[in-house]
């Protein structure tokens, strides 16, 4: 059992340190309680579908998943479009409303192309799991999932980060999306 939650707590700190990056900029946009729950389902949506598509990975669906779940670089490509248009018609600024309010799916959707990767390491250490084994797994990355967000809504309140993000917000929330839709659909 021990082993089960430490594996599965590597597992997930390692396929999951750049997505801190991602759960810092998301909570960034975000104005209030409301955005903040969005981000967090997302969050666990997001994780929760990985999960899944690994669990069908370890049982013999793998080069499907693999093959074809970098075209949700996509998402986060079009969100990016969608914030240099919102940008440019002049919506921007503190009346508009985040990024994260209401997109539960686009969050879980950047979620998983981001997580496009920890397809492959989860798949092989699923296939090496019982059935017990993987609800301790499953149990962990919801504990971990939620540690990540706690961590990333507080790093947004360091004085240099939430400054600097304030005042470039128009070029980094488009730049950011678009940047990591071109990684998740090319590399």
């Amino acid at each position: 059992m021990i082993y089960t939650i430490f594996a599965s707590v590597m597992a997930y700190i390692a396929t999951n340190i750049d997505d801190m990056f991602i759960n810092i900029f998301l909570f960034s946009t975000s104005h209030s309680k409301k955005d903040d729950v969005a981000i967090v389902l997302g969050k666990y949506l997001g994780t929760g579908l990985l999960v899944a598509f690994s669990c069908l990975g370890a049982y013999g669906v793998q080069s499907f998943i693999r093959e074809y779940i970098h075209f949700l670089g996509i998402v986060p490509v079009l969100l990016g479009i969608k914030e240099i248009w919102s940008n440019i018609k002049g919506q921007a600024g503190e009346d508009q409303p985040s990024v994260a309010k209401g997109f539960v799916l686009s969050t879980a959707l950047i979620t998983i192309a981001n997580g496009a990767d920890n397809v492959g390491v989860y798949i092989p250490l699923f296939a090496s799991f019982s059935t017990v084994q993987l609800a301790v797994m499953a149990t962990v990355f919801c504990v971990m999932t939620a540690v990540w967000c706690a961590i990333g809504k507080k790093r947004t309140k360091l004085p240099a980060i939430a400054t600097a993000l304030e005042k470039h917000s128009t070029v980094i929330v488009p730049a950011v999306y678009i940047l990591l839709g071109l990684y998740i659909l090319f590399f």
